[in-house]
């Protein structure tokens, strides 16, 4: 209908123009030749305008060649965006099509952050590493992305050489390798950028960047609808992890038994091959749980200065610290060894209780370079905040229970795990063979030390053989205080003649200490053998408190064998 109306106005104006030159030129009209040239001039207005698609298609295909199916593909994929439902998918079929269509040599696709409104890099041509592109983000303050939101329209490089001030600020070194900056725009609010790289061949025509208007107005509104369902699928699921984490370290007060699933927790939102929880104490910091996927030296329990660390640094200021690649900014010692393992980017965590409180750091590390964006920071942080209480809860449990198990006056464990490492040690060598010994030690005339010189030389006394003990033993071997003046001594792996080696040997340095000039004292030993003493744990300690009185009963000052046959 609307081709019948057009048609008749232009026959109609073609009429008036003749008769209007018939009178100006003093010419006779002749209706006859009229109508023919009416009718040839309508066939052909038909004929073209049938054909126009068709000629339009020859003109593109001549003048774009194989570019053509590229250039049809694009605006296609532009009309029927909406049916595709996954953001990655849309972007990665729009870089390709431009790409191919407009034949340059890089593109990237920046979009909007949702937390802070910087634009950052989603996806590149082409897929490499070394593509400068992959890693750009633009800051909202950024003049470049104030200038498209001001004016919505692409910037071309003779745009960007005319506008100094959109390159004046630190960074800008990648605008000259980009020939064409397009907007993407949805709803009158810019939500992405595209940046394109010179063409192969050739510069961008006017035909090329209307067309890339086309497909950006027609594109933005879907990508961000497709890219906000994600980031909200993304919060919830690590909301989700989240609460599933914090919900594996307040279950047990075990940290080291739970640490190993708390991380595999968070490995499925962000990228860890290498975690630690570190907590501050007396100026130095150790290793309360470590989970690696690396071939790391470091073990959980482990203690270390924390002078000039970044550990100190989250301590103080009580902020998190990213570094994206240590490998090209090595800032503190550990450096070296955490590339020996293979580490790239790390992120160190505030633990903060109790009102603000710091009581160290949650430390999270990756082989990747820039492997932690500020979205996986926020994530982060909110997690450490969720776990710092239950940790804190777990350590003062931990002080609680060694001071159950630890005399306090010597530091020496106690009565209750002597049993217990007597029991642990009876299942170990059931295993695996082998045989241990146990001496118990008690103090000549103790209570007649006491009497004369006073309960506190008696307590400094207690706590130099307590001392004299541990620095007598290996690291393998464990020394107890039983209580009053009594304690005893675990030897794994140790035959009764060797632990008559190391009685003898504690006896004669007890005798030679004093303290402040008092009376030195004696102490009498008892040795036992497991399994030759008894079997049992009561066996053993029973074996060894009887030849400890064997011994007193016998003058004191000496070591004496639980086994009647032995000397």
């Amino acid at each position: 209908m609307t081709f019948i109306t057009l048609l008749i106005i232009g026959v109609g104006s073609y009429w008036l123009l003749l008769n209007i030159c018939s009178i100006l030129l003093r010419l006779e009209l002749d209706p006859a030749v009229f109508w023919i040239t009416a009718s040839i001039g309508s066939v052909v207005t038909i004929v073209v305008y049938r054909l126009r698609g068709f000629l339009s298609t020859i003109i593109s295909k001549a003048l774009h060649r194989q570019r053509h199916d590229y250039r049809c593909r694009l605006s296609e994929f532009a009309s029927k965006i909406h049916n595709v439902f996954s953001f990655r998918e849309q972007e990665e079929q729009l870089l390709s099509l431009v790409t191919n269509a407009f034949d340059c040599q890089q593109a990237c696709l920046l979009f909007f952050e949702v937390n802070s409104g910087d634009f950052t890099a989603q996806a590149c041509e082409p897929r490499s590493d070394e593509n400068l592109l992959s890693r750009l983000k633009l800051h909202r303050q950024n003049p470049i992305v104030e200038y498209l939101e001001r004016e919505p329209k692409p910037l071309t490089r003779q745009s960007l050489d005319e506008l100094p001030a959109l390159r004046e600020w630190e960074g800008s070194d990648w605008i000259d390798n980009i020939e064409l900056i397009v907007p993407l725009m949805s709803r009158s609010r810019l939500v992405g950028i595209l940046l394109l790289g010179p063409k192969q061949s050739g510069t961008y025509s006017r035909e090329d960047t209307t067309l890339l208007q086309e497909v950006t107005g027609q594109v933005g509104i879907s990508m961000e609808k497709e890219y906000l369902r994600e980031q909200l699928s993304e919060r919830e699921r690590e909301l989700s992890v989240i609460n599933r984490a914090s919900a594996i370290i307040t279950s047990s007060f075990d940290i080291q038994q739970t640490f190993d699933s708390f991380v595999g927790e968070l490995r499925n939102v962000i990228d860890v091959h290498w975690a630690s929880i570190a907590l501050v104490e007396d100026g130095g910091a150790y290793s309360l749980a470590l989970s690696s996927e690396l071939s790391s030296t470091a073990k959980a329990g482990a203690h270390w200065s924390i002078k000039g660390t970044a550990i100190e640094q989250v301590f103080i200021h009580k902020k998190a610290i990213v570094r994206p690649d240590i490998l090209h900014e090595s800032k503190f010692t550990i450096d070296g060894s955490y590339l020996e393992q293979g580490v790239r980017s790390i992120v160190y965590l505030p633990l903060l209780v109790n009102g603000g409180s710091a009581i160290g750091s949650l430390i999270v590390a990756s082989r990747q370079p820039n492997a932690y964006d500020k979205n996986d920071v926020i994530l982060l942080e909110h997690l450490a905040s969720q776990i710092a209480m239950p940790i804190e809860n777990s350590r003062v449990f931990a002080r609680v229970e060694e001071r159950t198990r630890v005399d306090e006056l010597t530091g020496l464990l106690n009565r209750r795990s002597l049993h217990e490492v007597i029991i642990s040690e009876i299942n170990r060598h059931s295993r695996y063979g082998g045989v241990f010994s146990l001496v118990i030690l008690d103090l000549d005339s103790f209570k007649a030390f006491n009497d004369h010189h006073g309960h506190m030389a008696g307590d400094k006394l207690l706590r130099k053989v307590g001392t004299t003990v541990k620095s007598s033993i290996r690291s393998c071997d464990q020394a107890f205080r039983l209580g009053g003046d009594e304690f005893a001594i675990l030897l794994p792996n140790t035959a009764i003649e060797a632990a008559n080696q190391v009685a003898e040997r504690v006896r004669k340095r007890i005798a030679s200490s004093t303290i402040d000039g008092c009376t030195p004292v004696t102490t009498s030993l008892g040795l036992a053998n497991w399994p030759g003493d008894g079997r049992g744990v009561n066996e053993v300690v029973a074996a060894a408190d009887a030849a400890l009185y064997f011994a007193k009963r016998s003058g004191g000052n000496r070591s004496q064998y639980a086994s009647s046959e032995r000397p």
